[in-house]
């Protein structure tokens, strides 16, 4: 299952997550579906505006089907755009930013993963070495003066304290739970109506505003389904991938 927002004012909002601010690393995301590949559509974020010049996170949905990843200490800078088109209308997509402060350039700083595959990029100033803090919440759709005119439908969102590899960022695509339970602090597969409970232990429950269960991404195998599928496929998943977990 998923939530269903009608791209005026639908929002989920996990509260001002402490753990997101002055972070060394981070990475968030989940499945997300757009009826209306919009410009400028804020997905999911942690970012307050501020006199038109934002300081915060976001996963944003540009013109032209791009993906825009932003670690904005207020400055216009920290911003990383896909340099091809990846986004498709009416299509799940799984997205997921990676930050990592340690970082010697940009492209180590800052990646964006679409479907498990890493975006190239082409970067605005300068990713910093920490997130920007602020009073801002996390929240899926919706920004102050950015958003959707289009349906937006999102699902399965997870978040870590944690700078992900591209194997990791791979598995959680293709888990219901998280397989990376450490640094975790959020884990809300928007599956329980109003609430959008996190169940990574940490607390940040989501309030929906509007938005309505709906049908989900594709199906997602919980990793105990992948161990018992393992005995029955010989070593293959449900996909006919090969088992993530062991």
């Amino acid at each position: 299952m998923a939530l269903s927002f009608d791209g005026v004012d639908d929002v989920v909002n996990h509260g001002d997550i402490a753990a997101m601010d002055g972070a060394s690393a981070l990475t968030y995301g989940g499945w997300v579906r757009q009826t209306v590949l919009d410009t400028n559509t804020a997905l999911i974020h942690k970012f307050l505006d501020n006199a038109s010049r934002g300081t915060g996170l976001q996963i944003l949905a540009t013109d032209a089907k791009k993906i825009r990843g932003f670690v904005d200490p207020g400055t216009g800078n920290g911003i990383g755009d896909s340099t091809n088109t990846v986004l498709v209308a009416n299509t799940w997509q799984h997205i997921m930013m990676v930050f990592d402060g340690a970082g010697a350039v940009n492209a180590d700083r800052l990646k964006i993963y679409v479907d498990g595959s890493s975006v190239a990029l082409t970067y605005i100033g300068t990713i910093p070495a920490t997130t920007p803090s602020n009073t801002a919440v996390f929240k899926t759709q919706g920004s102050n003066d950015v958003m959707s005119i289009g349906q937006l439908y999102a699902g399965h969102i997870k978040a870590w304290t944690a700078a992900l590899t591209a194997a990791e960022v791979r598995q959680e695509m293709h888990s219901y739970r998280p397989i990376r339970r450490a640094n975790l602090i959020v884990w809300s597969d928007y599956n329980d109506g109003v609430r959008a409970r996190d169940y990574s232990g940490t607390g940040n429950h989501g309030t929906v505003t509007g938005a309505l269960t709906t049908g989900g991404p594709p199906q997602i195998p919980h990793p105990e389904r992948f161990i018992a599928q393992k005995h029955r496929h010989g070593g293959l998943g449900l996909w006919g991938h090969r088992v993530l977990v062991k």
